[in-house]
């Protein structure tokens, strides 16, 4: 690599639905007014993700497991071979993700002569903190105890006070706050300086396959946007098990729709997505999904 420019790595982490993908978006766009060359890795726990259909070109997919559990040599190798294509690589982790492991990736002996870091941000939906799990919780410090930043989401829709209370609660989870910034106002000249920051914290081993599960479902049908509606709202309902997200693509009437959901919140958009849905939960019902998005196709 001698004369030339090692690329740099940002890590946008969070949970299930924070609004990584939102970001990433957005980032996108600013890189593209810059005129700086980027690639995104996106890493989906279950099967094929439908964020490369979301975010356009310049994307490779991870699927079938976390880059941190699983997928970890395939996601060194490649960034080893896109740091070589790109002034910027853009990582979207799973939902669940050990930011440690990353480390261990980007501090290898082959790659850090290639790549370095970039910024690392943790997106964080208030409002979805004050529900979380045990697991969840877990999951969160892990992907944020050594974030250089904090990105809050979907503020403009956060009932008042959640802000303060996940503040709070984030900052006893991991015995620090990092910088924050509003995702819906997001300032990427300073997020650009938030590298990594090694806190020290407990390491979490924990293979992630353990506490989550994924299922994928191939709806026949056509879907009007309201009854996709209704088989998302039916899938967080209980019956198919503790469903934390739904992601994917059907058919409708005015083509290919992707539906992008966490509790509470639903985006539906056009889409030239392959057909198939992806749940992410703890004790999934398969025969219960499938049924409910049967159900609810036309």
């Amino acid at each position: 690599m001698e004369n030339k420019k090692r690329a740099r790595v940002d890590l946008i982490t969070g949970f299930l639905g924070a609004g990584k993908t939102t970001l990433i978006r957005k980032y996108m766009e600013y890189l593209d007014r810059r005129g700086i060359s980027y690639m995104v890795i996106e890493n989906e726990f279950g099967a094929a993700g439908v964020d490369a259909s979301i975010l356009g070109g310049n994307v490779r997919e991870l699927s079938g497991g976390c880059i941190c559990c699983g997928q970890k040599v395939n996601f060194h190798n490649l960034l080893l071979e896109l740091a070589g294509e790109a002034e910027r690589i853009i990582v979207e982790p799973s939902g669940v993700f050990n930011a440690d492991d990353f480390f261990d990736i980007m501090d290898s002996p082959g790659l850090k002569e290639a790549a370095e870091y970039g910024f690392m941000a943790g997106v964080v939906n208030p409002a979805a903190m004050d529900s979380m799990s045990g697991a969840a919780e877990q999951v969160l410090i892990s992907e944020l105890a050594c974030a250089g930043a904090v990105v809050w989401s979907h503020t403009d829709v956060v009932p008042q006070g959640s802000i303060g209370r996940a503040e709070e609660k984030l900052a006893g989870l991991l015995g620090a706050m990092p910088p924050a910034f509003d995702g819906a106002r997001i300032d990427f000249d300073r997020l650009m300086e938030c590298a990594p920051v090694r806190r020290a914290h407990e390491r979490d081993r924990t293979d992630h396959s353990t506490l989550f599960q994924s299922a994928v479902a191939y709806p026949s049908g056509r879907f009007t946007r309201e009854g996709l509606t209704r088989a998302v709202e039916a899938l967080f309902g209980g019956e198919a098990g503790a469903v934390l997200r739904v992601k994917g693509t059907v058919q409708s009437e005015e083509g290919r729709l992707t539906v992008n959901a966490a509790p509470g919140q639903i985006e539906i958009v056009p889409s030239s997505g392959e057909i198939g849905v992806n749940v992410i939960g703890n004790g999934l019902r398969r025969k219960v999904i499938r049924a409910l998005l049967e159900e609810n196709g036309g």
